[in-house]
């Protein structure tokens, strides 16, 4: 005969297997590749800076323009999935000035490449175009090029935000951006990036941005995505997943403990851990080596208020998030 605590696991077990539809998800996907466009008025040189730390913004003290170009892979969210909302998170390592200007991103019509040029000193200048590089001229350096020197790109500001001094900003969520978004989810061949345009008309109002190659990680672009979508199962007699999975917790809203279960196809260093809606860890519930398969661990949320969190799982290849609810 089956204990009762055994019946309570089983019970359990049925329920995170189950079905859940249409759960709330939070992405933050790093970018695939970026760039920086250079007018050059001073010479012939065709510049570029694939493998740089910074891309840029604006016009720099001699009167020429710099525009970067982002992108970002989705293929992390399911297919399907509803976008909510959606937030490019950068960090602004470098300005002449700390004066506020507007920065606005459009969408990038034409598919453009990421060399291997890396820019010397401060890259301001960026360094000589290698093969598939993004120039000013060039989609892919040297034989394919713009429809428009500077880059082809929408006449509609997706979103928009003043930047001033050092530090990290978030271009907030508009209708616009959820819109290009679900669209490069449901049509991955139209995913041609982003392009940053800053104030072109006054000399040396560039503004340098971290690239996804620069040296400090926390300050990397981030895409910070919302999405609706039916959660995948947990299967818990799959022996060996095929990709990094977080699910969502059950139950959910709850007080005062919930079960999180994650799957990861390898061995992988992992961090789960807990945070509030600021992005400050509340509590880090497994960071070790785990082996491949399924795991899960159980969330005491006694010493909490009710509201809004979240968690995170921070893999070697990867990292997922997911919302909560408490109510007391």
């Amino acid at each position: 005969m089956r204990t009762f605590i055994q019946f309570v696991f089983s019970a359990l077990a049925l329920l995170i297997i189950a079905d859940i539809s249409f759960a709330q998800n939070v992405a933050e996907i790093g970018a695939s590749k970026d760039n920086t466009l250079y007018e050059n008025n001073t010479n012939d040189d065709v510049l570029s800076n694939g493998a740089g730390q910074h891309f840029f913004a604006g016009m720099n003290g001699t009167s020429e323009v710099r525009r970067g170009v982002i992108q970002f892979d989705l293929s992390e969210i399911p297919d399907g999935s509803q976008i909510e909302s959606a937030e490019l998170r950068l960090y602004l390592d470098r300005t002449a000035t700390p004066t506020a200007i507007s920065v606005e991103l459009y969408e990038v019509l034409k598919n453009w490449g990421e060399g291997t040029s890396d820019g010397t000193r401060g890259e301001g200048r960026g360094a000589i175009a290698t093969n598939g590089d993004a120039t000013w001229e060039h989609t892919f350096y040297p034989d394919e090029i713009w429809d428009s020197q500077g880059g082809d790109y929408g006449s509609t500001v997706i979103t928009s935000f003043d930047i001033e001094d050092v530090g990290s900003y978030t271009w907030p969520s508009t209708p616009e951006f959820v819109t290009l978004v679900q669209k490069w989810l449901d049509s991955p061949g139209d995913n041609n990036g982003l392009i940053l345009i800053g104030d072109e008309a006054t000399s040396g109002t560039a503004k340098r941005f971290s690239s996804r190659q620069n040296s400090t990680v926390e300050q990397r672009p981030v895409l910070v995505i919302e999405y609706t979508g039916e959660v995948t199962s947990v299967d818990l007699t799959s022996e060996q997943p095929q990709s990094v999975q977080l699910f969502q917790n059950y139950p959910n809203p709850f007080n005062p403990a919930t079960t999180i279960a994650f799957s990861v196809p390898e061995a992988s260093f992992a961090e789960l851990a807990v945070y509030d809606v600021l992005g400050r860890k509340l509590q880090t519930l497994v960071s070790e080596r785990v082996q491949a398969g399924q795991h899960s661990v159980t969330f005491d949320a006694s010493d909490l208020s009710s509201g809004l969190y979240m968690y995170s799982l921070q893999t070697e290849s990867q990292r997922l998030t997911r919302r909560f609810t408490v109510v007391k």
